[in-house]
């Protein structure tokens, strides 16, 4: 009732509690709104202090929100302006203010509009998700802005943060970027997307390209565009900041009449992070690898370190150590051989000199490693299985034989691989005596069908990767040795030699982007050997049994030829590297103690115990061996 505005009798007429809950209806006089205490009721917000004004707010005053608190305008407002000196200020609806809006600290979030009024941003950060029409954005020296929305003539002296992954930040009218100025980049540009949109002409003078780094952001090869401009772009950033990236990767501003971004393209080689052959190996194939290869964007994304971790997991150094260890294992057949050849007359119920046959069976168990070189990893095996063989001794002191075996092993890489390898093996010994002075010698074949898997694990690549096929081992090997009886005690020096081939079939890996392809691999060794036996026959003593006998030795080997494996190999579409396993040792001391039980004038038992070392490997072995005359 009667005339608008203020009554000198009745002031604002009678209260509405609902409106007052909403907030104020006018700002009559410019007003500053401190919150930094929670409101009674429910809490809905877990900050200092939160408000909802809802209401369409009018008036002559300036609104100021000061404290850490939160306060949504959600109505269609239009009073005098507002300042933000700390907090968050949200502006929801259709805000046509009759002064500016100011941000000097805190957060502004528009999510509504911005109707004819400018908006300066002097501290703080202004977030634009809805938009601002008819009106001019200035972002001073200390000012931050950012955000997918709408504005109109922008002027940057500070930092902007254009865009989305859903969208960019749109400029309905001229913008600029001047010398001092930042333009941050984030990780949701994609080819494809730009992340600031120009309606009018953009002036770029000076001022940086800051790139900011998370997972799988911008990826070698690609090109990105960032700022396009309809009526086109007068100049470019001075300098692009990548300092969060892998110093693999280079960035080069580009532009051209209506766009400017910047190429990804290679930068420090990747060999620069290898700290071992094998690395400088893998990292050479890399660093050959076309740019859209997924493993070359992968490895140039990473950083020094990580990247000598990945380049040890791609480079597949388990397989030629594999080929050290099957020539290691080798001397199973070899020792076993020489061993029934030189039992000949030994603790026997046939006199010296006659003929006749043995049959024999022996369980293998052994386990042992190859250290790391500083260079290929550490590689862990172990081996079970049975042999089985016959002798027949000639008159005149020659024994002859044949034998066969079939064992299981198992191989562990300290880089995450493994492989399980089933022996076949089958050898010929033949050996004759003159009084204390034997000489030895045969031949044995080995196949060797090989199973493995290895993971590659970096950046976003998970590869479990398998291989199989198959390596042939062969041998041949000799002895001459000098016996000596004293007493209960035989001493035996000797002198031996072994020749050792291997070679591996070619294959290729199966599952994955980072599979090899293998070529054959050829290894051979010789080994000489020197050393002395004791044998202690009890039977011999006052001490002991007759059936019982104990026994022992100490060698020394020498190996030479190709104690460091290699294999050739590649990736799909790369080139080839030459990836080292673990090596054999060039020295080797080998102890053995053992004991023979004679069950029968016809059988014995024999157990055994053997311990290799050399600088870098250690095997040990137990073998139980149970034979029959006939």
């Amino acid at each position: 009732m009667g005339e608008p505005g203020v009554d000198d009798v009745y002031g604002w007429g009678l209260i509405d509690l609902k409106k007052a809950i909403d907030g104020p209806g006018q700002i009559r006089v410019d007003t500053t709104v401190v919150m930094d205490r929670r409101p009674g009721g429910a809490v809905v917000w877990q900050g200092d202090a939160w408000d909802d004004w809802s209401n369409d707010i009018s008036g002559p005053g300036r609104l100021s929100k000061a404290g850490e608190g939160w306060l949504r305008l959600s109505g269609d407002n239009s009073f005098a302006g507002a300042t933000l000196y700390s907090g968050l200020l949200e502006l929801e609806g259709n805000n046509r203010l009759t002064d500016d809006v100011t941000v000097q600290g805190g957060l502004l979030r528009l999510n509504g509009t911005l109707q004819d009024t400018d908006l300066n941003v002097n501290g703080g950060i202004a977030q634009i998700n809805g938009s601002q029409n008819q009106g001019l954005t200035r972002v001073t020296v200390a000012g931050v802005l950012s955000g997918d929305g709408q504005l109109s003539d922008t002027h940057v002296e500070g930092t902007i943060v254009p865009g989305s992954e859903h969208r960019p930040l749109t400029i309905k009218g001229e913008y600029r970027q001047i010398e001092g100025s930042t333009l941050v980049v984030g990780p949701a540009l994609n080819p494809a997307a730009t992340s600031l949109q120009v309606s009018g002409l953009a002036h770029i003078e000076g001022g940086t390209l800051r790139l900011t780094r998370l997972p799988d952001a911008f990826a070698l090869g690609k090109h990105y565009r960032v700022l396009q401009a309809d009526a086109g772009i007068n100049g470019q950033f001075t300098s692009v900041d990548h300092h969060q990236f892998s110093p693999f990767l280079s960035f080069i501003q580009t532009r051209d009449a209506h766009t400017l971004g910047f190429d990804v393209g290679r930068g420090q080689p990747l060999v620069t992070a290898a700290k071992t052959a094998n690395q400088r190996a893998t990292a050479h194939a890399a660093d050959e690898l076309d740019m859209s290869h997924t493993l070359a964007q992968r490895l140039t994304s990473l950083f020094p370190n990580e990247a000598s971790r990945a380049l040890d997991q791609l480079s597949g150094e388990l397989y030629p150590g594999i080929q050290s260890v099957l020539i290691e294992d080798s001397r199973v057949i070899r020792e076993a051989a020489l061993q029934r050849a030189r039992s000949a007359g030994e603790n026997t119920s046939r006199p010296s000199g006659s003929a006749g046959q043995t049959v024999w069976v022996q369980a293998i168990n052994s386990q042992g490693r190859l250290d790391a070189d500083g260079n290929a990893a550490r590689i862990s095996h172990s081996r079970k299985g049975v042999m089985i063989g016959a002798d027949h001794d000639f008159e005149q002191g020659t024994r002859a034989g044949v034998l066969l075996a079939s064992t299981e092993g198992s191989m562990r890489s300290a880089n995450a691989g493994k492989a399980t390898v089933e022996s076949y093996q089958i050898g010929v010994h033949a050996g004759h005596t003159w009084g204390g002075f034997g000489v030895y010698g045969g031949v044995a074949y080995a196949r060797n069908p090989v199973h493995s898997k290895r993971q590659v694990n970096f950046s976003d690549i998970d590869d479990s990767l398998s291989a199989r096929y198959v390596n042939h081992t062969r041998q041949l090997f000799t002895e001459g040795n000098y016996r000596w009886g004293l007493g209960p005690w035989d001493v035996q020096p000797y002198l031996q030699f072994a020749h050792v081939s291997s070679r591996s079939a070619g294959f290729n890996e199966t599952a994955g982007i980072s599979a090899l392809k293998a070529k054959s691999a050829n290894q051979t060794v010789n080994l000489n050997t020197s050393g002395v036996r004791l044998t202690l026959d009890m039977g011999k003593t006052s001490m002991g049994p007759s059936w019982l006998s104990f026994n022992g030795g100490v060698a020394y080997t020498r190996a030479s030829g190709d104690l460091t494996p290699t294999v050739d190999a590649s990736w799909q579409g790369g080139s080839s590297m030459r990836i080292a396993g673990a090596p054999l040792n060039r020295t080797v001391l080998n102890m053995n103690a053992g004991a023979v039980a004679r069950l029968a004038r016809d059988s014995a038992l024999s157990l055994s115990i053997s311990d290799q070392r050399g600088n870098r490997s250690r095997e040990q072995s137990v073998n139980a061996q149970y034979q029959f005359e006939f």
